[in-house]
């Protein structure tokens, strides 16, 4: 009986292995075609890839306007690049650099303008809330919790605010980040913990009604 699960368990994972070298294969070829100048290949990356690109810029800028000309700037970036992209490289880490570049250059021009940040788009951390599966009650705690915990967020440095998003919101690994934020490993873990610190602290201190049971 053991046996059967094992060779059950080992016939998956190489199902599992097949399927994602084939999904790697399409998307390589689909990158190969818009580096070559298929127009429909590049309409493919944006339909494919814009809302990851625009939540990462939402998460940077927290304002909704802001988020979706840092989104449209990306591509119009990455169009111009894409004749440059070695089909070779992760994708996402290529698309995640001039992400953070984008979202980083418009904060420098704010603020060189000397434009305050904006209060986080409430609308916008609301509607992600009552996407949670849970009760009327819950979703407000939901929506609260959100909208403060992107205020929160809007407090840290950039590059802080850029390595927490992509690793505790995004999922990345340290070793993709540092590709993005071009930086040692060493260093994206160091604004983590910096950046986890003063939340927990904030969050102790400002809003201790959310750790309460």
């Amino acid at each position: 009986m053991k046996n059967k699960f094992s060779n059950k368990s080992n016939i998956n994972k190489k199902k599992i292995a097949i399927l994602s070298d084939i999904k790697k294969q399409i998307e390589q070829t689909l990158f190969s075609r818009a580096k070559s100048g298929d127009g429909a290949a590049f309409h493919q990356i944006f339909d494919k890839y814009q809302k990851r690109v625009y939540s990462v810029a939402f998460g940077i800028l927290s304002n909704n306007c802001w988020a979706e000309d840092a989104t449209q700037e990306v591509f119009v970036r990455l169009f111009r690049s894409i004749s440059k992209y070695d089909v070779r490289r992760n994708f996402f880490t290529y698309l995640y650099r001039i992400t953070v570049n984008v979202c980083f250059d418009l904060l420098k021009r704010e603020k060189s303008n000397a434009v305050q940040f904006i209060d986080p788009d409430e609308k916008q951390f609301a509607e992600k809330a009552d996407e949670v599966n849970c009760s009327p009650l819950e979703k407000i705690e939901h929506k609260e919790f959100y909208i403060k915990i992107q205020q929160l967020i809007q407090r840290l440095g950039p590059n802080q605010r850029a390595a927490f998003i992509l690793r505790d919101l995004e999922g990345m690994d340290t070793n993709e980040i540092a590709k993005i934020l071009k930086c040692r490993k060493a260093t994206v873990r160091a604004h983590l913990h910096f950046a986890r610190k003063s939340i927990k602290e904030k969050i102790e201190s400002e809003y201790p009604e959310f750790l309460e049971d």
